[in-house]
Protein backbone atom coordinates (compact mmCIF):
# COMPACT_ATOMS: atom_id res chain seq x y z
CA UNK A 1 0.00 0.00 0.00
CA UNK A 2 1.33 3.42 -0.97
CA UNK A 3 1.68 5.89 1.89
CA UNK A 4 0.48 9.41 1.14
CA UNK A 5 0.59 12.66 3.06
CA UNK A 6 -2.82 14.18 3.75
CA UNK A 7 -2.63 17.90 4.45
CA UNK A 8 -5.64 19.52 6.07
CA UNK A 9 -6.64 23.11 6.55
CA UNK A 10 -8.07 23.61 10.04
CA UNK A 11 -10.86 26.22 10.17
CA UNK A 12 -13.68 25.27 7.82
CA UNK A 13 -12.08 21.92 7.01
CA UNK A 14 -11.33 20.00 10.20
CA UNK A 15 -13.27 22.42 12.42
CA UNK A 16 -16.65 24.04 11.92
CA UNK A 17 -16.16 27.58 10.63
CA UNK A 18 -19.27 28.62 12.57
CA UNK A 19 -17.03 29.31 15.58
CA UNK A 20 -14.86 31.79 13.68
CA UNK A 21 -17.94 33.40 12.14
CA UNK A 22 -19.38 33.81 15.63
CA UNK A 23 -16.21 35.50 16.88
CA UNK A 24 -15.63 37.87 13.99
CA UNK A 25 -19.21 38.65 12.94
CA UNK A 26 -20.89 38.82 16.35
CA UNK A 27 -18.58 38.74 19.38
CA UNK A 28 -16.02 41.28 18.14
CA UNK A 29 -18.64 43.85 16.97
CA UNK A 30 -20.53 43.46 20.25
CA UNK A 31 -17.34 44.04 22.22
CA UNK A 32 -16.55 47.16 20.20
CA UNK A 33 -20.02 48.56 20.88
CA UNK A 34 -19.13 48.57 24.60
CA UNK A 35 -16.15 50.84 23.96
CA UNK A 36 -17.33 53.13 21.17
CA UNK A 37 -20.43 55.37 21.00
CA UNK A 38 -21.40 54.18 17.53
CA UNK A 39 -24.41 52.38 16.14
CA UNK A 40 -23.83 48.61 15.90
CA UNK A 41 -24.43 48.63 12.15
CA UNK A 42 -21.82 51.34 11.64
CA UNK A 43 -19.31 49.36 13.67
CA UNK A 44 -20.01 46.26 11.58
CA UNK A 45 -19.61 48.27 8.40
CA UNK A 46 -16.28 49.70 9.55
CA UNK A 47 -15.09 46.25 10.61
CA UNK A 48 -16.01 44.80 7.25
CA UNK A 49 -13.94 47.48 5.54
CA UNK A 50 -10.97 46.66 7.77
CA UNK A 51 -11.36 42.91 7.22
CA UNK A 52 -11.43 43.47 3.46
CA UNK A 53 -8.36 45.72 3.53
CA UNK A 54 -6.16 43.05 5.08
CA UNK A 55 -7.67 39.95 3.50
CA UNK A 56 -5.15 37.38 2.18
CA UNK A 57 -2.33 38.77 4.34
CA UNK A 58 -0.76 37.41 7.53
CA UNK A 59 -2.23 40.38 9.41
CA UNK A 60 -5.75 39.22 8.55
CA UNK A 61 -5.11 35.98 10.44
CA UNK A 62 -3.24 37.53 13.37
CA UNK A 63 -4.98 37.82 16.73
CA UNK A 64 -2.19 40.15 17.86
CA UNK A 65 -2.68 42.45 14.87
CA UNK A 66 -6.42 42.73 15.47
CA UNK A 67 -5.98 43.20 19.22
CA UNK A 68 -3.65 46.13 18.53
CA UNK A 69 -5.80 47.53 15.72
CA UNK A 70 -9.14 47.32 17.53
CA UNK A 71 -7.79 47.82 21.08
CA UNK A 72 -9.59 44.77 22.46
CA UNK A 73 -8.23 41.38 23.55
CA UNK A 74 -9.13 39.19 20.58
CA UNK A 75 -7.60 36.01 21.98
CA UNK A 76 -9.48 36.40 25.25
CA UNK A 77 -12.73 36.67 23.30
CA UNK A 78 -11.80 33.43 21.57
CA UNK A 79 -11.16 31.78 24.94
CA UNK A 80 -14.47 32.95 26.38
CA UNK A 81 -16.34 31.22 23.55
CA UNK A 82 -14.12 28.16 23.20
CA UNK A 83 -17.03 25.80 23.91
CA UNK A 84 -18.22 26.60 20.39
CA UNK A 85 -15.09 25.06 18.83
CA UNK A 86 -16.40 21.90 17.18
CA UNK A 87 -15.06 19.35 14.68
CA UNK A 88 -16.76 19.03 11.33
CA UNK A 89 -18.70 15.87 10.51
CA UNK A 90 -16.47 12.84 10.09
CA UNK A 91 -13.32 14.64 11.29
CA UNK A 92 -11.99 12.19 13.87
CA UNK A 93 -13.28 9.17 11.99
CA UNK A 94 -11.31 10.11 8.87
CA UNK A 95 -8.16 10.94 10.80
CA UNK A 96 -8.33 7.63 12.66
CA UNK A 97 -8.74 5.76 9.38
CA UNK A 98 -5.79 7.55 7.79
CA UNK A 99 -3.63 6.77 10.81
CA UNK A 100 -4.76 3.14 10.75
CA UNK A 101 -3.68 2.83 7.12
CA UNK A 102 -0.29 4.34 7.89
CA UNK A 103 -0.70 7.64 6.04
CA UNK A 104 0.80 10.86 7.38
CA UNK A 105 -1.53 13.68 8.40
CA UNK A 106 -0.49 17.33 8.56
CA UNK A 107 -2.37 20.46 9.58
CA UNK A 108 -1.51 23.39 7.31
CA UNK A 109 -3.42 26.43 8.55
CA UNK A 110 -3.48 30.20 8.25
CA UNK A 111 -4.49 30.47 11.91
CA UNK A 112 -1.77 32.22 13.87
CA UNK A 113 0.08 30.26 16.54
CA UNK A 114 -1.99 31.61 19.43
CA UNK A 115 -5.29 30.75 17.74
CA UNK A 116 -3.95 27.39 16.58
CA UNK A 117 -2.84 26.41 20.08
CA UNK A 118 -6.17 27.49 21.55
CA UNK A 119 -8.01 25.20 19.14
CA UNK A 120 -5.64 22.30 19.73
CA UNK A 121 -6.22 22.69 23.48
CA UNK A 122 -9.98 22.51 22.97
CA UNK A 123 -10.14 19.58 20.54
CA UNK A 124 -8.69 16.08 20.16
CA UNK A 125 -6.79 16.88 16.97
CA UNK A 126 -3.15 16.95 18.04
CA UNK A 127 -2.34 13.20 18.34
CA UNK A 128 -3.37 12.47 14.74
CA UNK A 129 -0.79 14.77 13.11
CA UNK A 130 2.91 14.46 12.32
CA UNK A 131 3.29 18.16 11.51
CA UNK A 132 1.12 21.11 12.55
CA UNK A 133 2.08 24.16 10.51
CA UNK A 134 0.88 27.75 10.93
CA UNK A 135 1.46 30.23 8.12
CA UNK A 136 2.73 32.60 10.82
CA UNK A 137 5.77 30.33 11.26
CA UNK A 138 6.25 30.13 7.47
CA UNK A 139 6.15 33.89 6.89
CA UNK A 140 3.51 33.85 4.15
CA UNK A 141 -0.21 33.05 4.06
CA UNK A 142 -1.32 30.03 2.07
CA UNK A 143 -2.66 32.32 -0.65
CA UNK A 144 0.87 33.58 -1.40
CA UNK A 145 2.95 31.99 -4.16
CA UNK A 146 5.95 31.69 -1.80
CA UNK A 147 4.10 29.72 0.85
CA UNK A 148 4.63 26.19 -0.47
CA UNK A 149 8.26 26.87 -1.40
CA UNK A 150 8.96 27.70 2.24
CA UNK A 151 6.96 24.74 3.55
CA UNK A 152 8.97 22.45 1.26
CA UNK A 153 12.24 23.90 2.56
CA UNK A 154 11.24 23.26 6.18
CA UNK A 155 9.26 20.03 5.74
CA UNK A 156 10.36 18.25 2.53
CA UNK A 157 7.58 16.18 0.95
CA UNK A 158 6.49 14.72 -2.38
CA UNK A 159 3.90 17.01 -3.94
CA UNK A 160 2.71 14.27 -6.31
CA UNK A 161 2.16 11.85 -3.42
CA UNK A 162 0.29 14.39 -1.26
CA UNK A 163 -3.38 15.30 -0.91
CA UNK A 164 -4.51 18.78 0.17
CA UNK A 165 -7.95 19.58 1.59
CA UNK A 166 -9.11 23.17 2.16
CA UNK A 167 -12.28 25.27 2.02
CA UNK A 168 -10.88 28.29 0.14
CA UNK A 169 -10.59 28.52 -3.64
CA UNK A 170 -7.62 30.90 -3.68
CA UNK A 171 -5.65 28.62 -1.35
CA UNK A 172 -6.45 25.52 -3.38
CA UNK A 173 -5.55 27.30 -6.60
CA UNK A 174 -2.15 28.24 -5.20
CA UNK A 175 -1.55 24.63 -4.13
CA UNK A 176 -2.52 23.41 -7.59
CA UNK A 177 -0.15 25.89 -9.21
CA UNK A 178 2.63 24.60 -6.95
CA UNK A 179 2.08 21.10 -8.29
CA UNK A 180 -0.47 19.32 -6.09
CA UNK A 181 -2.38 16.83 -8.22
CA UNK A 182 -4.90 15.89 -5.54
CA UNK A 183 -6.83 18.82 -4.06
CA UNK A 184 -10.26 18.69 -2.45
CA UNK A 185 -12.61 21.47 -1.46
CA UNK A 186 -15.03 21.53 1.49
CA UNK A 187 -18.56 22.25 0.31
CA UNK A 188 -19.98 23.42 3.66
CA UNK A 189 -17.24 24.93 5.85
CA UNK A 190 -19.76 26.34 8.33
CA UNK A 191 -22.73 24.46 9.73
CA UNK A 192 -24.53 27.81 9.81
CA UNK A 193 -24.15 28.44 6.06
CA UNK A 194 -25.62 26.73 3.04
CA UNK A 195 -23.70 24.09 1.14
CA UNK A 196 -21.76 25.43 -1.85
CA UNK A 197 -22.52 23.96 -5.26
CA UNK A 198 -20.78 23.95 -8.65
CA UNK A 199 -17.34 24.16 -7.06
CA UNK A 200 -14.16 24.40 -9.17
CA UNK A 201 -12.52 21.41 -7.46
CA UNK A 202 -13.62 17.94 -6.37
CA UNK A 203 -15.55 18.46 -3.16
CA UNK A 204 -16.71 16.70 -0.02
CA UNK A 205 -18.93 17.67 2.87
CA UNK A 206 -18.45 15.12 5.66
CA UNK A 207 -14.75 14.36 5.87
CA UNK A 208 -15.44 10.63 5.77
CA UNK A 209 -16.67 11.18 2.20
CA UNK A 210 -12.96 11.14 1.33
CA UNK A 211 -12.49 7.48 2.31
CA UNK A 212 -13.44 5.97 -1.10
CA UNK A 213 -10.84 8.25 -2.74
CA UNK A 214 -8.22 7.14 -0.22
CA UNK A 215 -8.89 3.52 -1.10
CA UNK A 216 -8.52 4.21 -4.83
CA UNK A 217 -5.35 6.26 -4.40
CA UNK A 218 -3.73 3.64 -2.21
Amino acid sequence: MKKQIYMFDMDGTLLDLAYDELIWNTVVPNELVKHHPMQPEKIKQKLHQQYTEYQNTLSWYSTTFWSNTLQIDILQLHRLHALHIQPRAGCYELLAELNRRGHECWIVTNADLANLNLKLENTLLRPYFKHIISSESIGYPKEHEQFWHHVMAKYPFSVKESVFIDDTYRVLNQAEQYGFQHVWMISQPSSQSEMKTQLPYPSINALTDLIPFISRLS
